[in-house]
């Protein structure tokens, strides 16, 4: 393609005059050369245009700084906020390690294969356990002598007897899921910014972790524009649920544990995954759920005993249940329930159907999402989700709504 004298002189003009010295002219002037070009300095083009004849080229000002900047960081969890905040943290990242590993030595290679799951696949499980091993690690150094230890863990998808390898990677999807959601909920709350560029960088790799899990049971692996967070009694009141008994010489986690919730009516993600066609980069699978949808809910009284520090689970809750809190995208959205039982604590409501912006297509729930029951239907932002703990009656609960 050739251009006239005149158009490229004029493309290169913005450019000459932004240049400090002639010596910095010299990789213009062998362009123009190229094409035949007369060379000019660009002293010469400003001499041409008077309202640029007199401009004095000034070094540029440095970039913005941050009032955050720490010249000389300290990676440690130096107040009772950071530490319990990755104390929760490490104890997501000991039970992935423990899960994946022990799938990696509980199944079978004829097993795996049943379910399309093939060797690569199933390297890819195994170094998932490495980089668990990687965060573990990090974050007990941020914690000090006194960091947690790993516990002892009770998966949904095993037991003495049998272990069911889609229940394992339905689990994972899920509980990778709810480790980069129960995180990014509160790094920018932590006090110390160190710790929290380390949690971040160890976050985003749970984040692939978990697109991953999903394509490897077949189903569609992303599905949100944007990731909602969760508090750190949210996160734990799921957590805690894996996890019968810890160390005597493990701090026990001052975070609440809210009462049960369970979504009666889940969507089956491993039969959809399979009938998608199993592991795969990408199905376009249907949606497993569609706005309107009934969702079937039931809930547990406070005041059971749960996980390892044996809590019992209570609720700040002013009210009984009036709404579901939903967890997707940007930012949290209510719906009110419906054929409420206070006897029997169940109910149902209708998944939403409203958008994350008026003219896009993107609904608010999608991919492996959350719900609560609160009282009020508080407005929160990411940035104040913590409001949201005095008003939870019952949950999160996982809803898998694609």
């Amino acid at each position: 393609m050739h251009f006239s004298t005149a158009s490229l002189l004029l493309s290169l003009l913005t450019t000459a005059h932004a240049l400090p010295s002639p010596s910095s002219f010299l990789g213009v002037d062998a362009i123009l050369r190229r094409y035949g070009v007369t060379s000019r300095s660009p002293e010469a083009y400003a001499a041409q245009m008077p309202a640029l004849a007199n401009r004095h080229f000034k070094k540029p000002p440095p970039p913005p700084t941050s009032s955050r900047l720490v010249p000389k960081p300290d990676y440690r969890a130096r107040t009772p906020f950071d530490w319990a905040s990755i104390a929760l943290a490490l104890h997501q990242e000991y039970i992935e390690l423990d899960a994946f590993n022990y799938a990696i030595t509980r199944f079978t290679p004829a097993q795996w294969e049943e379910w399309g799951i093939n060797p690569g696949y199933v390297h890819l499980i195994r170094y998932f356990g490495q980089q668990e091993e990687g965060h573990a690690a990090a974050f007990s150094n941020m914690l000090g002598p006194n960091t947690e230890l790993p516990c002892n863990y009770s998966y949904p998808w095993a037991n003495a007897t049998s272990a069911s390898v889609p229940g394992f990677i339905d689990w994972s999807q899920k509980s990778t899921q709810l480790g980069e959601s129960g995180t990014i909920g509160w790094i920018p709350l932590l006090e110390n910014p160190g710790p929290a560029s380390i949690v971040q960088q160890a976050i985003v790799t749970e984040s692939r972790q978990q697109f991953a899990f999903r394509q490897v049971e077949g189903l569609f692996p992303v599905t949100t524009w944007f990731k909602t967070g969760l508090t750190q009694p949210m996160h734990w009141t799921i957590l805690s649920r894996w996890i019968p008994h810890c160390p005597k010489e493990n701090t026990p986690l001052p975070w609440q544990i809210f009462p049960r919730l369970r979504v009666d009516n889940e969507p089956d993600a491993i039969t959809a995954g399979r009938q998608a066609g199993g592991p795969s980069i990408a199905h376009n699978v249907t949606a497993l759920t569609a706005p309107g949808r009934t969702v079937e809910l039931s809930w547990d009284k406070p005041g059971y005993i749960q996980g390892p520090y044996h809590q019992r689970t209570q609720t700040n809750a002013e009210g009984p249940a009036k709404f579901v809190a939903w967890f997707g995208n940007l930012n949290v959205t209510y719906t009110p329930l419906e054929n409420i039982d206070y006897h029997t604590l169940t109910a149902t409501t209708k998944q939403p159907g409203v958008k994350i912006y008026p003219w896009s297509g993107q609904s608010v729930i999608n991919g492996t999402s959350f719900v609560a029951l609160v009282d009020r239907d508080v407005f929160v932002t990411p940035e104040n989700l913590t409001l949201l703990n005095d008003h939870i009656v019952a949950g999160p609960e996982f809803y898998q709504a694609d």
